[in-house]
């Protein structure tokens, strides 16, 4: 049975997403201090069960939400430039794979696919410790989504570690090259172009966020049927579309911000 605080954390990450989508570019400390807010709130209900002192959830998860906001918002643009770079670091040796013509990637890639799949756990490795013997609804409901933060990142740890020892080792030097040329591109463009760099990671991520968080919600609402069209396919040209909708609506407000300043 779905429960009202089941929904809090996909609802507030939606809300987090609009804002990311709409206004990420000129308000993204704000949106940073939302999402984190949201974050930090989750985890410090999530915690109070097991603090030595009897506090309750709510103001435990107050506090962390404040805290968590602050620090994010002091820290937003050093994590926007961080994903830029990041983003071209990873994009670059694409690139000059198919400068260098050194094979066929396509068959790399599967390569590299299968064996980032194989590596990654069956479903039942799921841990869900942190939600047994729990009678709170606000602990079950958060403890699930931490726990499939933590799986995801160790899901993702062992895929890359996987993926790169799938590359053929004649590549890997031009690989790492190609990377740090991408990365240093990242730190110049972001450097030089701030506003523009945040408009574009916040559009990603808040498209990718609210499509998780409609996903949540259907799923706790027990939206089978709804679900099953929701193919990785299809909720990629989703994210695909909203990333761009809110990239084109961020940079034409903007530009017209400016014209109405320059006026």
């Amino acid at each position: 049975m779905t429960t009202p605080v089941e929904l809090v954390v996909p609802g507030c990450a939606a809300i987090a997403s609009l804002v990311l989508l709409i206004a990420g570019g000129r308000l993204y400390r704000v949106a940073a201090a939302v999402v984190a807010a949201v974050g930090g709130g989750a985890w410090g209900i999530l915690l109070a069960p097991s603090m030595p002192l009897d506090i309750s959830p709510i103001v435990l998860g107050a506090s962390m939400a404040v805290i968590a906001a602050v620090l994010a918002a002091l820290l937003a643009r050093i994590a926007i430039l961080a994903l830029v770079t990041l983003s071209l670091a990873a994009a670059a040796p694409v690139i000059a794979w198919h400068l260098t013509d050194m094979g066929d990637l396509r068959a790399v890639a599967n390569d590299v696919a299968t064996a980032a799949a194989e590596a990654a756990p069956p479903p039942a490795a799921v841990t869900t410790s942190l939600r047994e013997g729990s009678t709170s609804d606000a602990v079950v409901a958060v403890a699930r989504y931490a726990d499939e933060a933590g799986v995801a990142v160790a899901v993702a740890m062992r895929r890359a570690e996987a993926a790169w020892s799938a590359v053929p080792v004649p590549a890997r030097a031009l690989l790492v090259g190609a990377a740090l040329a991408g990365l240093l591109v990242g730190l110049l463009v972001g450097t030089f172009a701030p506003r523009t760099c945040a408009a574009v990671v916040t559009a990603a991520i808040g498209a990718l966020l609210l499509i998780w968080s409609a996903a949540s919600m259907l799923e706790a609402a027990g939206s089978t049927a709804l679900r099953e069209t929701l193919t990785p396919s299809v909720m990629a040209t989703a994210a695909i579309a909203l990333a761009a909708t809110g990239l084109l609506i961020q940079l034409t407000l903007t530009g017209r911000s400016g014209r109405l300043k320059a006026a």
